[in-house]
């Protein structure tokens, strides 16, 4: 039931060129930005669904958008190929997170049970939003949404590949 595990994690986003030389404006998309600093190699992945390895030349921070320049585009219509595309890391360069935290990469496709041991469905999807995260629960019904509060979620358990929920009346409603 558990989707493949994902081999990339996106952390940013290219959205235009910067300047005439190639430089890449890329929005972070990740809670650790300190991350570019370090990195010499990234996935770029394309909207035409091509990802390609490609070595990071120089990272320099402007506010907070990263301006990145990538070997072997030097020009601004090479850089202009690159636009909407996302720049990803092997799952294994992730940072740890805090005891009880989880990449969403992690918990998508877990089947979400309640805590009389029912399953409800299957997670598809986490939408961030101001107060707290929305999950997203498939189900035989189709969809249906939960909070992702401490409240509802009671267990999180990635060794046995499952999620343990506390059903509010009118949650599933």
């Amino acid at each position: 039931m558990k989707e493949k595990k994902r081999e990339f994690i996106t952390v940013g986003k290219i959205t235009r060129p910067y300047g005439t030389k190639g430089a890449l404006r890329v929005k972070p998309l990740t809670d650790f930005p300190q991350r570019f600093q370090d990195l010499k190699q990234i996935w770029v992945h394309s909207p035409k669904e091509e990802r390609m390895r490609m070595e990071i030349e120089r990272v320099e921070w402007r506010g907070k958008w990263l301006i990145m320049n990538l070997r072997g585009v030097n020009t601004r219509s090479q850089a202009e190929e690159w636009t909407n595309s996302y720049i990803e890391v092997s799952a294994d360069q992730s940072f740890p997170l805090a005891g009880g935290s989880h990449y969403i990469h992690e918990l998508l496709g877990l089947p979400v049970f309640t805590e009389e041991g029912s399953l409800v469905g299957q997670l598809e999807d986490v939408w961030k939003l101001p107060a707290n995260d929305v999950w997203v629960l498939r189900t035989g019904t189709g969809q249906k949404l939960i909070p992702a509060t401490k409240e509802v979620i009671k267990e999180v358990d990635l060794r046995q590949e499952r999620i343990v929920i506390h059903l509010l009346n009118g949650l599933l409603e």
